[in-house]
């Protein structure tokens, strides 16, 4: 996948972008307010595996060719995690000639049991893997019927969500520090993320808000590539309108190519920015933003502004116990 260099038009838009954003307030530099900032509220709940449904569906996909985050969105599709009333965890869809030519004991006991949870998770990892040419192909053939088309389009979206998450935080959630440590390391290592040096270091001093750190991987699955022009470093406190920026908490990153192509120019309706608004506004309640800032109001955060014509703006604020607590998000269909 080609990558935009630093000294091409996202460089330059970045900085432009600083130039604006330091006439605001001139004075003052992001970093050093967040460095004295300590978040209060915490991050909204959303339904997560328990470990033992987790250790199974990762023990399931291995050496399958399926990855765990395909496997955990089938599960989710299959029975929303585990709801008594959809049966077993994932699997329901096989069939009986699916069982006959795919099926696999999951829990080493030597035989296949169309009842056993590990053998199911494992006969549905194996009939991903081999089913069919493509990953698509399998899902749409897994889940079939006049429907089936929509459901691996979300099965699809769902898997590159839940790896954005990561096996860790699938489980945790995003508050256990040791899992947004490991959110952290993945995104620095993530060769399909371009960050500049100065928000690299805002991330590894672990200063950035998870869900800002989800939304960028998520980009990055369903675009190929994403490059971040800004997240503290770099940006004033306040924004021009004269407000304190979210990107001064760690609460913001700002978008400025996808999959290789720069935002500056390319906003126009059907396009990488316009698909990556609305995908974004697809994600979990926990997941939503409160800024979601480009040349599209689409909605509910979303809104358009002028000078963001170079760039999608992603801010979060962070809730209040009380509402957290009446916030458990969801993934509907």
């Amino acid at each position: 996948m080609h990558r935009i260099p630093a000294t091409t038009t996202v460089a330059k838009a970045h900085a432009a972008l600083r130039a604006k954003q330091y006439r605001a307030a001139p004075q003052r530099d992001a970093r050093l307010f967040r460095e004295h900032y300590t978040p209060a509220g915490r991050i909204p709940e959303q339904p997560n595996l328990t470990k033992e449904q987790a250790d199974l569906l990762f023990a399931a996909a291995k050496g399958t060719g399926t990855e765990w985050s395909t496997l955990a969105a089938v599960a989710w599709l299959d029975s929303r995690w585990g709801d008594p009333s959809a049966g077993s965890l994932v699997g329901r869809r096989l069939t009986a000639a699916a069982w006959s030519k795919y099926g696999t004991d999951g829990d080493g006991d030597g035989t296949v049991d169309h009842a056993n949870s590990a053998d199911q998770a494992r006969t549905v990892a194996t009939y991903l893997g081999t089913a069919r040419d493509s990953k698509g192909g399998a899902l749409r053939a897994y889940f079939g019927g006049h429907n089936g088309k929509a459901l691996t389009r979300r099965a699809r979206f769902l898997a590159d969500y839940f790896d954005a998450l990561g096996p860790e935080a699938i489980v945790t959630g995003l508050e256990d520090p040791a899992t947004r440590k490991a959110l952290e390391d993945r995104i620095l290592a993530d060769p399909d993320v371009e960050i500049y040096e100065g928000g690299r270091g805002d991330i590894a001093a672990g200063l950035i808000d998870p869900r800002v750190l989800v939304s960028i991987e998520f980009l990055a699955n369903r675009f190929g590539t994403v490059t971040v022009s800004c997240l503290i470093s770099g940006h004033g406190v306040f924004t021009a309108s004269g407000n304190v920026s979210l990107h001064s908490y760690g609460q913001a990153a700002d978008i400025a190519a996808l999959g290789g192509e720069s935002i500056l120019g390319h906003q126009q309706r059907g396009g990488r920015a316009y698909r990556a608004v609305k995908e974004l506004l697809l994600l979990p309640d926990a997941m939503q933003s409160d800024e979601l800032i480009s040349l599209w109001d689409l909605g509910a955060p979303s809104f358009a502004l002028a000078d963001h014509d170079d760039h999608v703006h992603i801010g979060f604020t962070t809730v209040s116990d009380a509402a957290a607590d009446d916030d458990k998000g969801s993934m509907g269909e």
